[in-house]
């Protein structure tokens, strides 16, 4: 094979290794493996379709990408964008992802949609199982992991992983994408075309192939008789007739057969699980999530009125709270870290709501949410994981992740989220900076018709860096008129600013 092998270390933290084949300028094709599984799947492909630019890397965590840190699925598909607008001119590749890889594609779609041209995904269900069976998988799977590299283990997985890439794999890696595999996501709407097929054997994959090719604008399902999980092991040349075809826009191979219609209740689920409907997926947990938030509240709440009219108030916050949570902006759900933050804001606004339908003023319903954000973080929970998070927020590994967060924001994917610069610290007046240049709370708050409260919530992040255990110091912000939230971190004795409104 004609094809260059090599860690590349522009391609995330540490370098990933990278296989990559034909003439740079040619129409680009990025194959992504499943768990446990590396860039040697590819190699077949990549010989063969020489006509195209390949690149198949070996993502953190397995293959010659062992030693690097494993990273979430949207982490994933954010280090796979970068690839392709460093190694592809166009800056847009067809992509075939293969299991979990497939998984990842969906990523690439919602994160990063116009680096994409094509795409295959093979053998990559949002999974369609009774919520109770994956519940059993996630056990089994990990049981499974101190086992991994025994032969009985090995075994289970002879004809769809390759033994040597299978015990490169890292058991945290293997694991990781394992139960992100049993996570429902789909993106719907991407405009690209997309095959989805399977093996016949994938009985539980198929019908969500169908549902899904019939709710995308240009999808087709397809299956292979008598053929089960990752079959392009099986048949290496039929699959690679297949990406052919398929990325060339031509009549695909006799041998695929139509999928079966899909089923009415198949598609409705899988518009359920497509990101837009992420919060409502996930209201019993957020709800319950909200209910422990304000549970520290009920303190400045009796102290301001008395022990029923906080009970009173509290409930009426979170019944507020249920009806703004399907409307939250989506902003990648569980991939972007300030999800929780927009989910927190949206719980102070059911609170500030509750306390102004109670009669109270503005000044006095913000103090009111601020000490209780205040008496949250104060809670004996939240001090262990506060002071967690503190420990490794200024550690060189914190730093990457805010550098990552910080390039991806720039690409502004949703408009309702952060966008953040990083700052290098100079090591005396500061460690790290952040300066924020749009913020997701003032957009939501201005959606929601309450951007009074954003000059008030500015404040908390005095108290919440202080739990951390950090020195955190800011100069403007933009809820008071700034260009931006300039953040500045280091080590040291936490500042504590106590704003004028809590004593007006």
């Amino acid at each position: 094979m004609n094809s260059e092998s090599r860690p590349d270390p522009e391609i995330g933290p540490g370098g990933m290794y990278l296989e990559e084949s034909g003439t740079p300028g040619s129409p680009a094709i990025v194959f992504i493996h499943g768990a446990g599984q590396s860039s040697r799947e590819w190699r077949q492909h990549m010989d063969r379709l020489s006509g195209f630019h390949c690149l198949a890397p070996d993502l953190p965590g397995f293959g010659r990408s062992d030693r690097l840190a494993s990273v979430s699925r949207a982490e994933t598909a954010d280090l796979l964008a970068e690839l392709i607008e460093k190694r592809v001119p166009a800056q847009r590749a067809s992509v075939v992802g293969v299991s979990a890889g497939g998984m990842t594609v969906h990523a690439l779609f919602d994160r990063h949609p116009d680096r994409v041209e094509r795409a295959v995904i093979d053998g990559s269900p949002p999974f369609e199982s009774p919520r109770i069976v994956r519940g059993l998988l996630r056990l089994f799977s990990l049981a499974l992991m101190p086992f991994l590299y025994t032969r009985p283990v090995m075994a289970m997985f002879r004809d769809s992983h390759d033994p040597e890439d299978l015990r490169a794999a890292s058991r945290r890696a293997f694991g990781r994408a394992i139960w992100e595999y049993l996570e429902e996501y789909a993106t719907i709407s991407a405009p690209h075309p997309t095959l989805f097929v399977a093996g016949e054997r994938e009985r539980y994959i198929r019908p969500t192939n169908a549902a899904l090719a019939e709710l995308m604008p240009h999808g087709e399902a397809r299956y292979l008789p008598g053929l089960g999980h990752c079959w392009q092991r099986v048949k290496p040349d039929l699959h690679i007739r297949t990406v052919d075809a398929w990325l060339s826009g031509q009549e695909l191979p006799a041998e695929l057969r139509p999928e079966l219609a899909a089923s009415p209740a198949v598609v409705e689920r899988m518009r359920r699980i497509a990101p837009e409907g992420w919060y409502r997926r996930r209201k019993g947990r957020l709800m319950r999530l909200a209910r422990f938030y304000y549970r520290p509240f009920r303190k400045p709440l009796t102290e301001a009125y008395d022990e029923v009219a906080a009970e009173v108030i509290a409930e009426d916050a979170l019944q507020r709270f249920k009806v703004l949570l399907p409307d939250i902006p989506y902003i990648g759900g569980g991939g972007n870290s300030m999800t929780v933050t927009l989910v927190k804001v949206a719980a102070k606004l059911a609170m500030y709501r509750a306390l102004r339908a109670r009669g109270a003023s503005e000044g006095e319903a913000a103090r009111l949410v601020h000490l209780g954000e205040v008496a949250f973080y104060e809670s004996i929970p939240m001090r262990w994981v506060m002071r967690l998070q503190g420990r490794g927020f200024l550690a060189q590994r914190g730093k990457d992740m805010w550098k990552r967060i910080a390039a991806t924001s720039q690409q502004r994917i949703y408009p309702g989220d952060w966008v953040y610069e990083f700052v290098e610290g100079d090591g005396q007046d500061f460690e790290m900076g952040l300066d924020c240049t749009e913020c997701g709370a003032i957009k939501y708050l201005e959606r929601e018709g309450a951007p009074e409260l954003a000059q008030y919530l500015c404040w908390v992040d005095y108290p919440q860096f202080a739990a951390m255990g950090l020195r955190f110091e800011r100069t403007e912000t933009i809820a008071h008129g700034g260009q931006r939230c300039d953040f500045r971190f280091s080590r040291g004795e936490p500042v504590h600013v106590e704003p004028e409104f809590l004593h007006a």
